[in-house]
C-alpha cells in the first residue's frame, strides 16, 4: 500500500502573509469609512464652518509628523507586534466614542465638533505610528522575491473591498439623508463609525495572530545624526521641499471638493462614492502601466509628468454645476490615471535617494514635511473660504451655460498655483533615463491604449 505524504503545516511566514492579506481587507474597509470625505460630510451635518472643516481634514495630515515617533519606537523597543496592537487599538477603536455620543448623548454641535476633532487627531496620530511599525514588520515578513507580486495582489483585493465599503457607506448615508424618512443625518454616520470600529477590532485580533520575524535593528548610531541625516542629504532636500509645497497645494483645497459636491453641486453620497470608486479602480488598472513606464523612463520623469497632470485637475471643478457634472467625472478619470503614477514615482524616488541604514527616518521626514504643508495650507484655505465665499464673478454666458467663479473656486485656483510652484522645484532633478519627454508621453499613451484594448478583449465589451 502506498502511504500518503504527511501534510505539512504552513510555515510561519506563509501563514503570516495570509493573515496580512485578511488584515489588509478589514483595515481598508475601516479606512474607507473614516476617510476625509466622510469626516467632512459629518462636520457639515453639524453645521461646521469652512475653517472648522479645514481644521478637521488637516488634522489627518498633521498626524504625519508623528511618523518620527513611530520610527523611534520601532528602533527603541524592537517589538512591532506590541506597537501595532497598542496603536492599532487607539487608531481603530476610538470611533466608538462619536458613534455612542451621537446615539445616546447628543451634544451641542460645537462641543460635538470639538470631541470629534480630538478623536480624529488621536486616531490619525496612532495610525501613523501603526503604519511605520507595520511597514517595518511587512518588510521582514514578505520575502523580497515575491514582494512586488504579493503587494500587487493585495492592492487588487483591497480595491474590491474599497468598492464594496464605499457603496455600503454611501447607501447608508443616503438613507439617513432621505427627507421622507425624517431620520437624523448624524445617525447614519454613527452607524458607519460603529461598523468601522468593528472592522478595526478584527484587525487587532489578526495582528495578534500574525507571525513577526525577528527584528533587525539599525546598527548603533548617534540618534541625532540619524534624525538630521535627511536634511543634510543634498539629493533628498529638494524632494522634501517639493513634498512641502505640493502638499500645501493639496491641503488648501482637499476638504472643499467634498464640500463643493454636497453644498453646491447637490450630489448624493452615492454619487460621491462613485467618484471615489472610479479613482480606486483606476489605480488597480494603471498600477502595472505606470510600473513599466517607471522601469523605462525613471521615477523622476514620471514624477514630473504625473505632477503636471494632477496639478491641473482643480481647473475642471470651475466648470461643474448641479446640472453639469461632467467635469467632476472627467476629474475622477484623470485622477485615476495620474495619481498612481504620482504615488509610485514618489515612493520610488524616496527609495532611490535614501540610504538603507536609517531609511525609516527619511520616510518620517517625508511624512513630517508633507503633513505640515497640508495642515498649514488647509487652515489657510478654511480662513480664505470664509472670507471670500460671497465673491462671485461671471466670466461668460452661453445660451445654456454660465461660467461664474466664486465660493470654493478661488481655493481651487490657489491649489493650481501652489502645485505648479512645487513642480518648479523638480526642474533641476534629472530623469533616470535620457528619453525625450515627447517619447515619454507617446509611450504613456500607447500603454493606456494597450491596457484598454486588453480589457475590452477580455470582457467582450466591443463585440
Amino acid at each position: 500500500m502506498f502511504r500518503s505524504a504527511p501534510i505539512r503545516p504552513p510555515s510561519p511566514v506563509r501563514s503570516g502573509i495570509t493573515v496580512s492579506t485578511w488584515e489588509g481587507c478589514f483595515a481598508n474597509a475601516f479606512s474607507v469609512i473614516t476617510d476625509v470625505p466622510y469626516l467632512t460630510a459629518f462636520a457639515l451635518s453639524l453645521s461646521a464652518t469652512n475653517k472648522v472643516i479645514a481644521f478637521i481634514g488637516g488634522l489627518t495630515f498633521l498626524a504625519r509628523v508623528f511618523q518620527l515617533v513611530g520610527a523611534f519606537l520601532v528602533e527603541r523597543y524592537q517589538n512591532r507586534k506590541r506597537i501595532s496592537l497598542i496603536f492599532g487599538a487607539l487608531n481603530r477603536l476610538l470611533w466608538i466614542v462619536p458613534a455612542l455620543t451621537t446615539f445616546f448623548l447628543p451634544l451641542p454641535p460645537k462641543l460635538q465638533l470639538s470631541l470629534f476633532s480630538i478623536i480624529v487627531f488621536v486616531s490619525s496620530v496612532s495610525g501613523m505610528i501603526l503604519n511605520n511599525s507595520w511597514m517595518s514588520w511587512a518588510g521582514d515578513l514578505i520575502p523580497s522575491a515575491v514582494r512586488p507580486k504579493y503587494f500587487g495582489f493585495r492592492l487588487s483585493v483591497m480595491a474590491m473591498v474599497s468598492v464594496a465599503a464605499t457603496l455600503t457607506t454611501t447607501t447608508v448615508l443616503d438613507v439617513f439623508r432621505d427627507p421622507e424618512l425624517n431620520l437624523p443625518p448624524q445617525h447614519g454616520f454613527a452607524v458607519m463609525f460603529l461598523v468601522a470600529s468593528a472592522f478595526g477590532a478584527v484587525t487587532i485580533f489578526l495582528f495578534k495572530e500574525q507571525y513577526e520575524p525577528p527584528f533587525k535593528p539599525t546598527p548603533a548610531a548617534d540618534p541625532r545624526e540619524m534624525l538630521l541625516a535627511p536634511l543634510r542629504n543634498a539629493l533628498f532636500r529638494p524632494l522634501l521641499l517639493f513634498f512641502l509645497i505640493w502638499n500645501a497645494g493639496t491641503g488648501i483645497a482637499a476638504v472643499f471638493y467634498t464640500a463643493q459636491m454636497i453644498t453646491v453641486l447637490k450630489m448624493s453620497y452615492l454619487q460621491i462614492g462613485f467618484y471615489t470608486i472610479i479613482i480606486t479602480l483606476g489605480r488597480v488598472i494603471m498600477n502595472p502601466v505606470w510600473g513599466s513606464i517607471i522601469d523605462r523612463f525613471g521615477a523622476v520623469a514620471v514624477l514630473k509628468l504625473s505632477a503636471v497632470i494632477v496639478g491641473l485637475t482643480p481647473f475642471l471643478w470651475l466648470f461643474a454645476t448641479p446640472t453639469f457634472l461632467l467635469p467632476v467625472w472627467i476629474d475622477a478619470c484623470v485622477s485615476a490615471v495620474a495619481m498612481v503614477g504620482l504615488e509610485l514615482a514618489t515612493m520610488d524616488v524616496q527609495f532611490a535617494e535614501s540610504p538603507k541604514q536609517g531609511r525609516t527616518y527619511y520616510f518620517a521626514w517625508y511624512g513630517l514635511t508633507s503633513g505640515i504643508g497640508f495642515f498649514a495650507a488647509s487652515l489657510l484655505g478654511g480662513t480664505v473660504a470664509d472670507l471670500i465665499s460671497g465673491s462671485f464673478i461671471t466670466i461668460f454666458t452661453l445660451p445654456r451655460y454660465t461660467l461664474t467663479l466664486g465660493g470654493y473656486h478661488w481655493i481651487f485656483l490657489a491649489a493650481i498655483l501652489i502645485r505648479f510652484t512645487a513642480i518648479t522645484t523638480l526642474i533641476r532633478m534629472r530623469p533616470n533615463a535620457a528619453e525625450h519627454p515627447i517619447l515619454l508621453a507617446a509611450h504613456f499613451g500607447r500603454k493606456i491604449v494597450e491596457r484598454l484594448y486588453n480589457l475590452s478583449d477580455a470582457t467582450g465589451f466591443f463585440k
